[in-house]
């Protein structure tokens, strides 16, 4: 995704585009794909600067809760 709250990062980005290079942020999106029965649900948007940090040990309730409810909705179309 592009960087939103970074401008030296966006330069970098739009560097990269036009040199046709690999591009990178700090930004998530989180998505649960429920194929044609559920189609897609939009779980969360992190933006930057810090989405990687979800990663942290320290974070892993709150990957498993996000976790939970992708795994709700694809299997079951349950919505949180």
């Amino acid at each position: 995704m592009i960087p939103a709250n970074m401008q030296d990062e966006l330069a970098k980005w739009d560097n990269n585009w036009r040199r046709h290079r690999k591009r990178t942020s700090d930004r998530y999106i989180l998505y649960a794909d429920g194929g044609v029965s559920y189609g897609f649900l939009l779980i969360a948007l992190i933006d930057d600067p810090g989405a990687h940090k979800l990663w942290n040990p320290e974070r892993r309730g709150e990957v498993e809760i996000l976790e939970k409810v992708a795994e709700n909705f694809a299997n079951f179309g349950l919505l949180p």
